[in-house]
């Protein structure tokens, strides 16, 4: 059968439907033309180059001819760009082509990926960042000038390897979605990494970790050692979830279209290494507790990201994962005290009972008092309103006492006053966080 996308005679119905519907149908079928890698489609984007109104649909296309046109003007504007250039002129030029890059997949445009790595550390030096208000309302064109401040809303990235390391993966993610088997940009990407692994960790991880789980792993596992590397690779895999009995890898978010309509893929994965529940459930708290702070506050900003990605990858009917779930939440309640956390806990049905309630109330208290926790208890009690106020008010009781006893720090003394004045209210039965309200 072939690749649909690269089917001559499929890409002429699309022009003969283009040309006889109208309104949003219109738009569709030019979206759907943007995915043609034809000679049909270079023509139909050659006659329309010059209108501003195809500007946004051209940007996006996959034809080939026009990846090289592109890959042309990156090249060029790299060259005049560390020849030397006006600061603002250069941002303003590079936020243009970048955007015109996206899922373009020709050799001329992975070969200027790679111009661009062997001069790495040239470029890096440039600084060349779009934050703040250097992109200029005249110099882009109007929809992209929009996208620009929708991009600026979502914090997306806005310095060059960043952001190509975004449009990377957004490619690779399109041509998997797109042409499915037949798609060959990955192998491409599995290339430049292999040649430049330090500027395209992200991406060459994302091109390995969506095929194969477990080669991923054993790819990049050096990554996976140190706290200062480790969170390029948490950072794509902030996209991973389990849904509707699945694994789905999601993409960064994009905006696309003459509306710059918010968008992101998701793409399936067959399975996940173990390990890498391993990773996501141990690394986080084994580095946490070597860690030397006096900020009882730190740990909760640590962990959050790793309690919200396990959030997303508990898998009911993965007893092995679910294992590692359990373990990371009942520690991670202890230690960060987020609400993730707590959500973990209830989700995994770790706390059954009042004792085991109280348990974990007695073990963050004595983090509390070790200096290396915050007080948490009302947002506890949010996620566990099932139990009796009975229940509730057992282990809020043992709780209170405990802390009463051992814990007189002045760096707390404002938390520890909003705790005993609502923990009086509650045992008052009078409206107080610990009810939830």
């Amino acid at each position: 059968m072939g690749n649909f996308y690269e089917n001559e005679t499929e890409c002429e119905k699309c022009i003969s439907l283009f040309h006889t519907s109208s309104g949003k149908k219109k738009q569709l079928y030019l979206e759907e033309l943007c995915r043609f890698k034809t000679k049909a489609a270079d023509k139909f984007w050659q006659d329309r180059i010059t209108d501003e109104r195809f500007l946004p649909y051209i940007m996006m296309c996959r034809s080939d001819e026009f990846s090289d046109y592109c890959a042309g003007r990156l090249d060029d504007f790299l060259d005049r760009a560390m020849e030397g250039m006006e600061y603002r002129d250069a941002v303003n030029e590079l936020y243009f082509l970048l955007h015109a890059c996206l899922f373009k997949e020709s050799d001329k445009m992975t070969d200027i990926y790679a111009k661009a790595a062997r001069n790495y550390k040239k470029i890096l030096k440039m600084g060349l960042s779009w934050s703040g208000d250097i992109i200029s309302q005249t110099g882009q064109p109007p929809f992209l000038y929009a996208r620009y401040l929708a991009e600026r809303e979502q914090n997306c990235e806005n310095t060059f390897f960043t952001a190509l390391n975004d449009i990377i993966i957004l490619t690779m993610a399109n041509a998997i979605e797109t042409d499915g088997e037949y798609e060959t940009f990955t192998g491409k990407v599995k290339e430049l990494y292999e040649l430049y692994p330090d500027v395209f960790a992200e991406a060459g991880f994302f091109a390995y970790f969506i095929k194969d789980t477990s080669a991923a792993y054993d790819k990049f596992s050096y990554l996976l050692e140190d706290p200062a590397t480790y969170p390029r690779i948490f950072w794509v895999l902030d996209g991973l979830s389990w849904e509707n009995n699945g694994y789905v890898q999601g993409s960064p978010t994009y905006f696309a279209g003459p509306d710059n309509e918010r968008r992101h893929f998701s793409l399936v994965i067959n399975d996940i290494d173990i390990r890498w529940y391993k990773f996501f459930a141990e690394k986080a708290l084994e580095d946490v507790k070597g860690f030397t702070t006096e900020d009882p506050f730190f740990y909760s900003v640590y962990l959050r990201s790793f309690s919200v990605r396990m959030i997303e990858l508990i898998a009911p009917e993965n007893e092995e994962t679910m294992e590692y779930s359990r373990r990371y939440f009942r520690e991670s309640a202890v230690l960060g005290g987020n609400p993730a956390d707590f959500a973990g806990l209830l989700q995994c049905g770790c706390i059954k009972d009042v004792d085991d309630l109280t348990e974990l109330c007695l073990d963050i208290a004595k983090q509390i008092c070790s200096g290396r926790q915050r007080y948490c208890y009302h947002i506890l009690f949010h996620f566990f309103r099932e139990f009796s106020r009975e229940d509730r008010l057992a282990a809020a009781s043992k709780t209170a006492e405990y802390l009463s006893e051992n814990e007189h720090s002045e760096r707390l003394a404002a938390q520890r006053n909003v705790f005993f004045e609502q923990y009086d209210a509650f045992v008052h039965d009078e409206q107080s966080f610990f009810d939830g309200e």
